[in-house]
C-alpha cells in the first residue's frame, strides 16, 4: 500500500492581504469541506510530513508578483510552525490575468503540540505590492506507511 496523501484547505476567504503579515489576516486552515473549502480536504493528521501550500490569490489592487507564507500553530500567529518562505512568484491565470497562483515548498516533519488545536494550522500571507485575497489555500501533506 502507497503513502496516505491529503490536504488541509482555508475555512473562508480572507480579503485586502497586503505587504506585510497582519494577525486581522490570518487564514485558518483544517479540513472545512464547507463554503471556500474542498470537498476532498481531509483532516491534517497529528503526524505527518508537509509536502508544500498551494496558494491562488485573486489581485484586488495593484500588481503583486511575489508571495510569502508562514504557517502557525496558534490564531494569535505567535507560535511558528513553518515559515517565512522566500518570495514565491506568482504566475497570473491565463485567461483570467487576475488570477495568481503558485506552489510553495515546505517539506518538513512536524507532530501537533499539546497548545495547539489538533488538524488546525493558521497561515499568514503578503505579498510585495498591491492587496490580494484568497481563491484557495491548500497545505498538502503525506504519511508514508514505512516511515
Amino acid at each position: 500500500m502507497g503513502a496516505k496523501r491529503g490536504f488541509i484547505n482555508e475555512a473562508a476567504q480572507v480579503t485586502d492581504i497586503g505587504t506585510s503579515m497582519a494577525v486581522g489576516k490570518v487564514i485558518t486552515l483544517n479540513a472545512t469541506t464547507t463554503g471556500t473549502g474542498d470537498a476532498k480536504a481531509e483532516l491534517l493528521p497529528e503526524r505527518a510530513q508537509w509536502s508544500h501550500l498551494e496558494v491562488l490569490l485573486d489581485g484586488t489592487n495593484g500588481s503583486p508578483t511575489t508571495v510569502q507564507a508562514s504557517l502557525w500553530w496558534d490564531a494569535a500567529c505567535n507560535n511558528l510552525a513553518a515559515g517565512p518562505s522566500a518570495a514565491t512568484t506568482l504566475q497570473a491565470g491565463l485567461t483570467n490575468l487576475s488570477l495568481l497562483g503558485c506552489s510553495i515548498k515546505i517539506d518538513t516533519s512536524h507532530t501537533f503540540p499539546t497548545s495547539s488545536t489538533r488538524g488546525t494550522l493558521y497561515c499568514t500571507l503578503n505579498v510585495d505590492a498591491g492587496e490580494v485575497k484568497t481563491e484557495a489555500v491548500k497545505l498538502h501533506w503525506v504519511i508514508d506507511p514505512k516511515s
